[in-house]
């Protein structure tokens, strides 16, 4: 089937000569100024590529020329309109969805040059098995560039894009072609695994630039996937069928499900483990770091131990979320949420300015806000809950507001009703349409209560604005959730003692367990009864010092 480029206003451009130096001259006379316009200006050199009828050798070289002025495009669009705040705005939309459009087209024009070969198994006249090798790596990198925009932008994949990589990626397996000679994976299978492991980490839950992020991190791991046809005997558990008849990219393996000669096998049983030795190796020694050090060790860990997950198959889940309509009020923010749990009114009056939150603004940059005790009201607007499960809500937002994203701290409640609010985490989001945002939330309970914090330090420490969630007990009388604290991200470190302040009495505690981290807050366990002795033996914690360690910084 053949792949053409979306149709560029203005059409095709007329008397174009279609070879690689009028190409290469079209491209670096784009002005540079507008990147809208110079993609527009791209997507007719496509298109007028399109309607030529050029040898493959030449469409091949014509397509190439393409990378190095697109690429920098990509990074200015990356760099200045995606995903500091969601829903996009209609001009942003516009130009990450024609940023991905110009690479699925220069994926198009690869694509139609490999025809007769992926297609009739016919040689190529004036190509060589390296400029075969060529093209069909620039065919799966501009799909995957594809995807990555719309993953950057929040924003579902072009139709039929994971189909046409996964055809691609089979001719390529089925000939050799994503291997070197050693049996290492080269530059298109390399590229193709990063995009599935990136497909399967759910990149709607990624905070910000965290496709970028984890993008970077799998060119140094993806070499640990295996693909074949035939499951390992044991350990199905990080198995995933990719099946080119699907347009999403891969499935577990599970024992109903239908292979066939056309399916592979995705193993990710290495990488996992690579990824869970290397958090465990990280957990004590990199969170000791302070400032904007440890702030970057806290993030990357977390992501670390989300990518763990979804590289292995999930529980199905048991219940089935309940559909429903109906309209809630919500606030965004933590300090907001305090506020609200507060009856209305600033928790405290103090600066949520210390060493930590100092560092985590200065890196957060336009991302994060200044976390503040409360200095004004909590904005209150109105969503629509569109399901609900065990744990959590899909919520609908319509409007230009833009101040949702993933990692924020959300409190809600039915509108007009006087219920206590319930306390939750934006995990994911999605820009379904122009002005239409959906998110999905996770629930922390409806007993939070406004609290301020301080670190136990040796010199003075500035409290800070925080939510308590107290442990629950079962009907048993045994504990089935642990005493919780929601704090400005930075905060959190293992064993820190603090002094925490509900209402007018004062308590003494240890951080234990971390449960969440993002660019806003750590939401993390903390225990009583240990506090008195971390306090009595305060000791001084080093900073890891490790130039040799060649694992990625997120």
């Amino acid at each position: 089937m053949k792949n053409t480029v979306v149709a560029a206003a203005g059409g095709p451009l007329p008397g174009f000569v279609p070879d690689p130096a009028s190409t290469e001259a079209f491209l670096s006379a784009l002005p540079g100024l507008n990147p809208t316009d110079d993609l527009e200006r791209m997507q007719r050199l496509l298109q007028t590529l399109e309607t030529q009828k050029v040898d493959s050798a030449t469409r091949v070289a014509c397509m190439e020329r393409f990378e190095a002025p697109l690429d920098a495009i990509t990074r200015q669009v990356r760099k200045q309109h995606v995903g500091l705040a969601l829903p996009l705005s209609e001009y942003e939309l516009a130009l990450t969805q024609l940023l991905a459009q110009v690479h699925a087209g220069v994926a198009a024009g690869f694509e139609t040059a490999l025809q007769p070969l992926i297609e009739d198994g016919r040689e190529i006249p004036g190509m060589s098995r390296q400029r075969g090798l060529d093209a069909l790596r620039g065919a799966i990198r501009s799909l995957a560039e594809a995807l990555n925009c719309a993953w950057s932008s929040y924003q579902g994949p072009l139709p039929g894009l994971w189909n046409r990589l996964h055809r691609l990626h089979h001719f390529a397996w089925k000939h050799g072609l994503n291997q070197e000679r050693d049996g290492s994976l080269n530059a298109a299978g390399r590229i193709y695994v990063r995009s599935v492991l990136l497909g399967l980490a759910d990149p709607f839950a990624l905070p910000y630039r965290g496709v970028d992020k984890v993008s970077d991190f799998l060119d140094k791991v993806s070499g640990g996937v295996t693909i074949g046809t035939e499951p390992p005997e044991t350990d199905h558990q990080h198995l995933f069928v990719i099946d080119p008849a699907i347009d999403q990219p891969a499935i577990p393996l599970l024992r109903n499900n239908l292979l066939s000669r056309e399916t592979l096998i995705l193993d990710t049983t290495t990488v996992v483990k690579q990824v869970h030795k290397r958090t465990q190796q990280s957990v004590g020694a990199t969170l000791v770091q302070k400032g904007v050090a440890r702030f970057s060790e806290m993030e990357r860990l977390a992501i670390l131990r989300m990518l763990a997950g979804h590289w292995r198959h999930r529980p199905l889940r048991t219940k089935q979320r309940q559909e429903t309509q109906r309209d809630l009020e919500l606030t965004i923010g933590l300090s907001a949420v305090a506020w609200l749990l507060n009856g209305n009114k600033p928790v405290r009056d103090v600066q949520n300015i210390s060493d930590f939150a100092t560092a985590a603004t200065m890196l957060r940059g336009t991302f994060g806000q200044q976390l503040t005790a409360g200095s004004e009201p909590a904005r209150i607007r109105h969503w629509q809950v569109l399901d609900s499960g065990d744990h959590g809500l899909r919520l609908c937002y319509t409007g230009e507001e833009r101040d949702t994203r993933v990692g924020e701290l959300v409190a809600w409640r039915l509108q007009g009703s006087d219920y206590p609010w319930s306390v939750g985490i934006v995990r994911w989001a999605r820009d379904v349409e122009q002005n239409r945002l959906e998110v999905g939330v996770f629930e922390l309970g409806d007993n939070g209560a406004p609290a301020t914090v301080k670190l136990v330090t040796e010199g003075e420490s500035e409290p800070v604005t925080a939510l308590h969630f107290p442990a629950t007990c079962a009907e048993d009388g045994s504990a089935s959730s642990a005493e919780t604290l929601v704090a400005a991200s930075g905060l959190y470190s293992p064993h820190a003692a603090m002094w925490l302040k509900l209402a007018t009495e004062d308590h003494l505690i240890v951080a234990t367990n971390l449960r969440v981290t993002t660019r806003s807050f750590d939401w993390f366990e903390v225990d009583r009864e240990q506090a008195p002795d971390i306090v009595a033996r305060q000791p001084r914690r080093a900073d890891r010092t490790d130039p040799e360690d060649p694992w990625p910084v997120f």
